[in-house]
């Protein structure tokens, strides 16, 4: 006899949990059972007062606390720009434990500003509030540079070693920029 094992997933909403519950007709023998957490049923206010309260102490956050931040405006059904305004300088002021996941933390700020963020202006002066500084596409473009640098030396590489065979290291090098010394590590 085959036996069915529950599939168990967790769903985040800003509707309340009785609306999710009726609407997704969910029962004790259905595959399908997520666990649903309906952001208004926390305190966003009181959260967001918590939060304030510490930043403003100075206090510093660990990783399960910090990551809170981003959760927050999902805690409120309206007045979301005013709310992701008030979180992003909090964001900028919050000190973390951990430096690295603060800077990790910003892409999924990023995440957020872009969702609700109303115009590319905000998105933009919001990213800067959050001390992002790394664009994405900018990022792309130096990983290209990046590689067009690998191909052209390369290149170079062989053409210096097509000069050697014919002409001699020396003229190789001449021709190339290479200096001697970065000829034979390129060649190793």
């Amino acid at each position: 006899m085959q036996q069915k094992n529950q599939v168990i997933s967790v769903i985040t909403t800003t509707e309340p949990l009785e609306k999710c519950l009726k609407e997704m007709n969910i029962n004790k023998t259905k595959i399908l059972k997520p666990i649903i957490i309906s952001f208004p049923k926390f305190e966003g206010v009181e959260k967001l007062k918590t939060i304030k309260k510490r930043t403003k102490k100075g206090e510093i956050f660990n990783e399960e606390e910090a990551i809170e931040i981003i959760f927050l405006i999902k805690m409120f059904r309206e007045n979301h720009k005013e709310i992701l305004e008030e979180v992003c300088e909090l964001f900028s002021k919050m000190k973390v434990e951990d430096p690295d996941f603060k800077e990790r933390m910003k892409f999924c700020m990023q995440c957020i500003i872009h969702k609700y963020a109303e115009t590319i202006y905000d998105i933009n002066r919001l990213e800067k509030v959050i001390g992002m500084t790394i664009k994405y596409e900018d990022h792309i473009e130096k990983q290209r540079e990046e590689g067009r640098i690998e191909v052209k030396l390369e290149g170079k590489l062989e053409l210096a070693q097509i000069i050697a065979k014919t002409k001699g290291i020396q003229k190789a090098i001449q021709l190339t920029g290479f200096t001697k010394k970065k000829y034979k590590q390129a060649n190793q």
